[in-house]
């Protein structure tokens, strides 16, 4: 790795977002506006191929324990994420396969991280929960997946009697996100909650490269700092994470992104502040992890609401330190009773009000 020094600002005091459409929430309780989804045939596993990647249509939620997509209309390419992630059918099953299986139709799957994967899901909609490796959440599911159980089907008659309970809520808009993830991992069962127990030189390591970025310091930098040589740490790392220490950058950035965009960046600006050489550079890290462009999602002529849960308190989680500034930034920039950013685009704003915890009543 090389190092990039880059001027790295705050995005406290700009207004109006320019990227996606917003809806903020101080605290939990924050309702879905319908996913809108118009599917186009899908060749997926038929022989003939895919169709071109369309724009995803629905709303992406953003708080500090996770993030959520809801909706469909769109194809993901071959790729390798390092979330795990939890996808649900809310309607006709999704086509994907994962790991060296085969393509067949799912109603619910838990997916395992850095899964070769790919996915259909121009014909349905869904629900899908990235689950950071490092935190609680993975803590209590990393006994149902893992290096050696890629994936984890969710039973039918559970992932039925969940999606069921979604989906009503998601049409009348009265669906809560963050009780929607509670639900959604109730369902699958695992464990306790408890963040992954690594080695405290892996820990340490991880903790120099969130507080570094945009910057990114030499790798044996890095090594010196947790009393490693750079070819332990590299072994380490990769026993640890299974994945390198540059790919879990690109991670890195793209969460940085994120958080850009949601305080008011172009995926251009977004990209230069997350330290990307530029918006090519970008879209092509998005592709490898998530399996299209990065337009698809947020780009402006996608068909994607954000909701943006602002923590009441201290962010918490396995990026806390470097997240308790960017929450607090969001909160100046879309303070409390704000109006959502107009459209952008073809954007919609989403529908919906607030909602109680939960699945609701």
């Amino acid at each position: 790795m090389t190092h990039r020094s880059r001027r790295s600002r705050g995005h406290a005091g700009r207004n109006a977002p320019a990227g996606p459409n917003f809806r903020v929430a101080f605290g939990p309780a924050e309702a879905l506006g319908r996913a809108w989804v118009t599917p186009e045939p899908s060749t997926v596993g038929r022989g003939a191929g895919p169709a071109p990647v369309p724009h995803a249509r629905g709303t992406f939620h953003l708080w500090p324990d996770g993030a959520a997509f809801v909706g469909g209309g769109y194809y993901a390419a071959a790729h390798e994420r390092f979330p795990a992630s939890l996808c649900l059918a809310l309607d006709a099953p999704f086509q994907g396969r994962f790991g060296s299986g085969p393509w067949r139709p799912w109603r619910g799957v838990l997916v395992a991280p850095n899964v070769r994967q790919e996915a259909d899901m121009r014909d349905t909609e869904v629900v899908v929960l990235i689950i950071d490796p490092e935190s609680d959440a993975y803590g209590r599911i990393s006994c149902l997946i893992g290096p050696r159980r890629p994936v984890h089907p969710i039973p039918e008659a559970a992932a039925e009697r969940l999606a069921a309970a979604i989906r009503g809520r998601v049409r009348a808009g009265t669906l809560d996100a963050v009780g929607l993830w509670a639900a959604c991992l109730d369902a699958v069962g695992g464990g306790a909650p408890a963040r992954p127990r690594l080695d405290p030189r892996v820990e340490r390591a991880l903790d120099v490269l969130k507080g570094s970025l945009p910057d990114v310091p030499l790798l044996g930098d890095v090594a010196d700092t947790v009393g490693l040589s750079e070819s332990r740490l590299t072994r380490l790392f990769n026993a640890a994470l299974g994945l390198s220490v540059r790919r879990y950058v690109q991670w890195l950035r793209l969460r940085h992104v994120v958080f850009c965009m949601a305080g008011g960046d172009t995926i251009t600006t977004a990209a230069h502040e997350a330290g990307f050489a530029d918006l090519a550079h970008l879209s092509r890290t998005f592709r490898s992890m998530f399996g299209l462009p990065i337009s698809s999602f947020f780009g402006a002529g996608a068909h994607v609401d954000w909701r943006i849960h602002v923590p009441p308190g201290p962010a918490p989680g396995p990026h806390a330190a470097q997240d308790c500034e960017r929450w607090a930034a969001l909160a100046r920039t879309l303070p409390p009773g704000a109006e959502p950013a107009p459209s952008v685009g073809r954007r919609r704003r989403a529908r919906g009000g607030q909602a109680p915890c939960g699945l609701g009543a």
